[in-house]
């Protein structure tokens, strides 16, 4: 589907009037090709915003500057430190956070709403957890990828975080209920479908689904500061589209209510108790890669993604990130 997104705000004295949003999010790369009709500046006060009205291939909202085709031989940088047709931008200045970064954004969760409200919006929706888990150790000596498999080791940790999420998913107590784990996803490399499927034996009532080969691993963007001795240029060409649409793919806001996923699941009793239960809660675990672990965490908290190495994460470790009703996105724990 196409990524455009239309956003008709009201002036002030119709400040009751509906958000219009179809498709989309507001990230943009600097040089992104697009089919621009009339974009207006983030910081413009015209009341109606018409962003961009998107190809049906086109994957990315353009910058205000950006609508000239990529030229891979264009070697601009910024200050030195990144090639300029590889630096992604938000249309809203960090650390400003845009209220409609998956474009689902509604009348109620609008800057303007949820400053004017002194509820929560959307109370009875669902907000969504997506536990990141990279693979296992695995042997790197082959360039085979089938025979890039889990170590001994690698097992014993794939078992681990199995074992744990279990107990997430089963629950403590009434206070530490049960977490409806329901979704397994991992990408289409050895290492984290074996993962997964270590894991998903320590669980019950979810599906383990087909491999995704758009979460295998990749270099997802440039590195700031700068790393001499990484040449990712072409890697970061090649991927970073295909990263940014896993992205999307899996992380958004929830516009649907408990009742509704209720009514809808069906199953057993132990099932339906277990949604009860979960306080219009859902989790989905998703098996991958420490460089897409560590891009998703920046894109999710709309931090710059140039920023992803400057993280660490471990083997087997788990970085959790939640997704409210309202857009709102937060992490507790990163692995």
């Amino acid at each position: 589907a196409a990524f455009g997104v239309t956003v008709a705000v009201a002036a002030a004295a119709a400040a009751a009037a509906t958000v219009s949003v179809t498709g989309g999010s507001s990230w943009a790369f600097l040089a992104s090709s697009s089919d621009e009709t009339d974009i207006i500046h983030p910081g413009s006060n015209t009341s109606s915003l018409k962003l961009l009205a998107a190809s049906s291939t086109s994957k990315y909202l353009a910058d205000d500057n950006s609508h000239k085709k990529i030229d891979k031989g264009d070697r601009t940088t910024v200050e030195g430190q990144v090639l300029r047709r590889q630096l992604t931008k938000p249309h809203h200045p960090y650390p400003l956070w845009d209220y409609n970064w998956d474009g689902r954004m509604t009348a109620e969760t609008t800057l303007e709403a949820q400053t004017k409200s002194i509820d929560e919006p959307l109370r009875g929706g669902i907000t969504r957890h997506i536990i990141l888990v990279r693979h296992g150790q695995y042997h790197e000596t082959s360039d085979i990828e089938s025979e890039r498999s889990l170590t001994p080791l690698g097992r014993l940790q794939a078992e681990k975080t199995g074992r744990r999420l279990r107990t997430l998913q089963v629950g403590i107590d009434e206070t530490f209920g049960p977490c409806p784990i329901r979704r397994i996803y991992s990408s289409d490399m050895t290492r984290a479908k074996e993962t997964a499927s270590i894991i998903a034996k320590h669980l019950s009532h979810m599906n383990l689904e087909l491999p995704d080969a758009r979460l295998n691993e990749a270099i997802p963007a440039p590195i700031i500061p700068v790393r001499p001795d990484v040449d990712a240029e072409d890697e970061i060409d090649e991927n970073r589209d295909r990263v940014e649409e896993a992205f999307r793919s899996y992380f958004y806001r929830s516009t649907a209510t408990s009742n509704d996923e209720i009514d809808e699941e069906g199953g057993s009793d132990e099932e339906h108790q277990q949604n009860n239960n979960s306080n219009n809660h859902e989790f989905e675990v998703i098996v991958c890669h420490g460089n897409i672990i560590r891009y998703f965490f920046c894109r999710a908290l709309q931090l710059p993604p140039e920023a992803w190495l400057r993280l660490s994460i471990f083997n087997c470790s788990m970085t959790y990130l939640m997704i409210k009703p309202n857009g709102y996105v937060s992490c507790r724990m990163l692995g």
